[in-house]
């Protein structure tokens, strides 16, 4: 089950990161706290994909259906295979952090 961590320092996430642990992260701006990770993840080496969930659902929308398939293929193909999975909701301040191994 991922830890919840309210407002983290830098030290409770790397503790995370450094047991290769997923976690929520809550309490502030997402944006805040996706650089915040992102920034600790980069800093030990480790590839980050960020993730918006439901992302897909403006598929829907014809007019934008071109354009969100070309960014989202762009980001994957850039993003290939990454170590660790930012997910963050389109609303609301929680992120979702995943570790993906990569030796299974």
């Amino acid at each position: 089950m991922p830890c919840l961590l309210v407002r983290p320092t830098d030290k409770e996430v790397l503790e995370c990161i450094k047991n290769r642990e997923d976690f929520h992260i809550d309490g502030r701006r997402q944006k805040d706290s996706v650089r915040q990770v992102e920034e600790l993840l980069e800093s030990k080496g480790y590839t980050v994909r960020v993730k918006t969930k439901g992302r897909e659902a403006s598929l829907l929308l014809v007019p934008l259906w071109a354009i969100n398939v070309s960014l989202q293929l762009g980001h994957t193909l850039v993003t290939w295979d990454p170590d660790w999975v930012i997910y963050k909701n389109a609303f609301g301040s929680k992120i979702e952090v995943k570790y993906f191994d990569k030796d299974c």
